[in-house]
Order: C-alpha cells, then structure tokens, then sequence
C-alpha cells in the first residue's frame, strides 16, 4: 500500500539522514537533499508537526548556508508552505509563496520554467484563500507556458486549463470559463474517448456551468456546485 510504501521510506530516510548529518555535515547537499525528501514522506504519512520541524530546520540551514535568495532557499520556502497548507496556515503558506516567486522572478528570464511548481502552488494558495482574481492571473501564464512547451493535450496544461476555468468561474467571467471547459473537453474526447469517468466529469461541470450562464439553473446553483468534482 501507498502508506507501507511511506512507512518503509522514512525507516531507510532517516537514519541515512542522520548519517549523512555525521559524516558529511548538516550544510552538505546530499544531507539537506535527504532531509527534504523525507519531509514530504512524513506529509504523506500524516505525521505534520514533524514534517514542520524538519522543513524549518531545512530553511534555517539554506538561509545560514548559501542566502535568503539562492535557488535552494526559496525552494526550501516552497516546502515550509506546503506544510502550512497542509495545516491550514493558507495566510502564512500565501506569504511565503509570494516572497519565493518574488525571488525567483528576478532571477530568471520571462517565460523560463524554473519556479512554475512554486507559482503552481501560489495560485492553488491564492484560490484556496478565495482570492480567485489573483490565482486566475498565475494560472492564465502558466496555461501559456506548458502550452507552448508541452503542447495543449500534456496533463500539466489540460489540469491548469481547468484551474483557471474555475477560477473564471468564481470571478463571475462565466463565458471564458465555458470556453476553456469546452476546449478541455473536446480534448478529453479525443484522448480517452465519451465514456472515461473524466470526459464525463467535466461534460457533467460543463453543463452545469452552461446552466448557470443562460439563466435555467437554480439560485442555489454556485462555482463549488459546477465544480463539484475533484480537479485531478
């Protein structure tokens, strides 16, 4: 099982952790390498206070090692702001993210790919804080990106396209978000065909969405109602 998988992760992680602490220093890459690793096993486990422990001690150490601003701190920033949303610290997840696509932003080129996980995560931040208008303006870049880079049908497009529709969706913008879900659709058509259990997840927040903008739904009727289907 996924959970014996974990299990069996962190008992080899964290003695080899801890060696490596002892023959190679906690400031060495492969020490701090390993030390990431297995915060993201602890998450997977459920095991948070730990997996917050750890990932701060990771992030003191970058910022003492190599500065507020090297690559590696601000991924490191990234990790700590998981486990935050992980406990439902969305105001501190969304400060940190910011400072780290901040940074990131100004040590690479528009366009480039590095830092998109961490602006990935900003918008799901942004959105899971209700600010949809914020999280609508990183997704409709990224959607750009991996379009241009991995082609319309990659998974990384498609799932992004169907963030940015929601969030279209939550901002009142209804039609765009008719159109990026009839694209996504047309394409799930083609690649798994009208019956797959996504093709019609999507027909069914489709409709309902089309529902909504010619008036016949109910009032009741809102964005979490059309998108009542988990995003995958």
């Amino acid at each position: 099982s996924g959970a014996g998988r974990h299990t069996d992760a962190k008992a080899l992680l964290i003695p080899l952790m801890q060696a490596q602490e002892q023959a190679c220093g906690i400031e060495d890459r492969l020490t701090l390498l390993t030390m990431s690793t297995t915060v993201g096993v602890l998450q997977s486990l459920g095991e948070i206070d730990e997996a917050e422990a750890l990932a701060h001690r990771v992030l003191a150490i970058e910022r003492r090692t190599f500065g507020e601003e090297a690559t590696a701190t601000v991924y490191a920033m990234g990790t700590v702001a998981s486990v935050y949303r992980l406990q439902g610290k969305v105001d501190a997840a969304e400060s940190l993210l910011e400072t780290a696509v901040e940074i990131l932003s100004r040590k690479t080129n528009s366009g480039e790919k590095l830092g998109c996980g961490l602006t990935e995560d900003l918008a799901t931040t942004y959105a899971a804080n209700g600010k949809y208008d914020k999280a609508a303006v990183l997704q409709a870049d990224l959607r750009m990106l991996w379009k241009r880079e991995l082609g319309e049908e990659h998974r990384k497009t498609l799932k992004i396209s169907e963030h940015l529709a929601k969030s279209c969706a939550f901002t009142g913008k209804t039609t765009e978000a008719v159109a990026l879900l009839e694209e996504i659709v047309a394409i799930k058509r083609r690649l798994l065909g009208d019956e797959h259990k996504d093709t019609q997840r999507l027909v069914t927040n489709l409709n309902n969405l089309n529902r909504v903008r010619s008036g016949s739904a109910e009032a009741s009727y809102t964005a979490d109602t059309y998108f009542s289907c988990t995003i995958v």
